[in-house]
């Protein structure tokens, strides 16, 4: 579609504003049931994804939580529907991570490790490891920046500082 194609170039141009403008038109577009239905979802994930690349965590968790909603309310139970839900629930916790909702997350974590117990595949199972490792790491963030004595949001600003000055080292 046109759309998709205007908000890829936006997102290449690092003009993720605008890129959010074309997303939201393309929802607007789609007002037949079949086709809401079909792109909901994915279409909310691509909103949380640029509000994620925006740094506006709120925002990203908002549209996760709709995507999640909308994929439950759609999809009887399947093996895809899970996996779905599973990255899904991976993005939001560790978007509640990195704003500092550490609790938040551990709770999304508990809900879906308890749901998914039927998944077995070896992907999934990678996953998880995955979503793991990203506790791990924002576990020892928070840690290290209640130790710092500054507030998240100071600590998170820092941190990106930072990481952008080794980005540009490089």
């Amino acid at each position: 579609m046109i759309l998709d194609l205007i908000a890829t170039i936006y997102i290449q141009q690092r003009d993720l504003e605008s890129s959010l403008r074309c997303v939201f038109e393309r929802m607007d577009l789609f007002q037949s049931p079949l086709l809401v239905d079909s792109l909901l979802s994915y279409t909310q994930r691509d909103i949380a994804g640029i509000y994620r690349s925006l740094g506006r965590w709120e925002e990203c968790i908002s549209f996760l939580n709709k995507s999640l909603q909308s994929l439950n309310d759609r999809e009887k139970e399947s093996f895809m529907s899970e996996r779905r839900r599973t990255f899904i629930n991976i993005e939001l916790a560790s978007s509640m991570l990195r704003c500092g909702r550490l609790q938040d997350a551990i709770s999304v974590a508990e809900h879906s490790m308890k749901t998914m117990g039927v998944l077995t595949s070896h992907e999934t199972r990678q996953e998880w490891k995955l979503f793991c490792k990203i506790v791990e790491e924002c576990s020892s963030k928070l840690v290290s920046q209640a130790l710092s004595g500054l507030t998240m949001k100071e600590w998170i600003d820092k941190e990106e500082a930072r990481e952008k000055l080794e980005e540009e080292k490089a």
